[in-house]
């Protein structure tokens, strides 16, 4: 029971760890442009180059994707589900984050469509099996 418990904020907490490596080496990898603001109310839709929004998806998909499978890795039964309780966490940050920041409309269904088949992926492949 206590595993079942821990493991979606062991989930949570995996994949917001990934999220933020992620996002970091992309940032130093992709620095934004000269002339981009920083500030969020001032942002527009194409102001932000595609692959640096094509990075953000990464780390999401990356996070959800390990996030999940931590989950079903840690809880002995109900994996599955307890993998898509974490990736319905990060989809509701998710749909935060875009309702914040402008972006184009490719984004936005890119995002919301990739991280519960992500947690599941990861649950799938991470998960173990569930013991009866």
């Amino acid at each position: 029971m206590l595993r079942t418990v821990l493991a979606v904020p062991a989930g949570l907490i995996v994949g917001g760890i990934v999220i933020t490596i992620v996002q970091i080496v992309a940032m130093n990898l992709l620095p934004p442009l000269e002339g981009v603001p920083t500030d969020r109310e001032l942002i527009r839709p194409g102001d932000i180059p595609a692959v640096n929004m094509a990075s953000v998806l990464v780390a999401w998909a990356a996070g959800a994707f390990l996030g999940g499978g931590t989950a079903a890795r840690i809880s002995r039964h109900a994996k599955r589900r307890l993998a898509l309780i974490v990736g319905a966490f990060f989809l509701i940050a998710g749909i935060y984050n875009m309702a914040t920041i402008p972006s184009p409309l490719w984004f936005h269904v890119a995002g919301v469509l990739l991280f519960l088949p992500s947690a599941h992926l990861g649950a799938h492949m991470l998960g173990g099996s569930e013991e009866q």
